[in-house]
């Protein structure tokens, strides 16, 4: 059944068709820069190849994780199981500092989502717990190093002010 899954995913890429490139049609980026919209779907032609590629690890790892799932249609379950791929692929390409408590927040909804309708993904679950408590204790470190920052700057600025009060005091008396 998963393996069908997968295979339907891979025939929709296969039927991808990219369309002409039009050396005028340019897609705008988020930095401001402009790409060829041709290059533009490639790029998504490969993200998507990058998605089975990680379905296909996920399955050969956890074998047919979606054999108890109450998911009918074949499409809505291939869209379930692209979105866990892109939770996993997220998660290899992303390093600590990348993520935020709203990301993983995100790829716990989605591993949450999944256990709502079937799929197997406890061994997910477990991974994005601890990804949480992680960026949680990272920022909590982040923040810990600021205020030993500040809190040094302070120091300094103490000591300066004792040493010229003492300069101040020291000549009042010797002077």
């Amino acid at each position: 059944m998963l393996l069908s899954l997968l295979a339907e995913f891979l025939s929709r890429l296969r039927s991808f068709f990219l369309p002409p490139c039009d050396s005028a049609s340019n897609l705008s980026l988020d930095d401001g820069s402009m790409i060829a919209s041709g290059v533009a779907n490639i790029i998504v032609l490969a993200d998507q190849l990058s998605l089975a590629e990680t379905l296909q690890v996920i399955i050969s790892k956890h074998g047919d994780i979606a054999a108890s799932s109450k998911l009918q249609s074949n499409v809505t379950r291939s869209y379930y199981l692209e979105s866990l791929a892109a939770v996993v692929m997220g998660l290899r390409t992303s390093g600590l500092k990348d993520l935020t408590k709203t990301r993983v927040a995100e790829m716990a909804a989605v591993v949450k989502d999944m256990e709502s309708v079937k799929i197997e993904v406890s061994w997910l679950k477990k991974a994005v717990v601890e990804l949480g408590e992680a960026v949680e204790y990272a920022g909590e470190y982040e923040a810990a190093k600021t205020e030993r920052e500040a809190c040094e700057r302070d120091l300094v600025f103490l000591v300066y002010l004792f040493s010229l009060a003492f300069t101040f005091i020291y000549m009042a008396i010797f002077l």
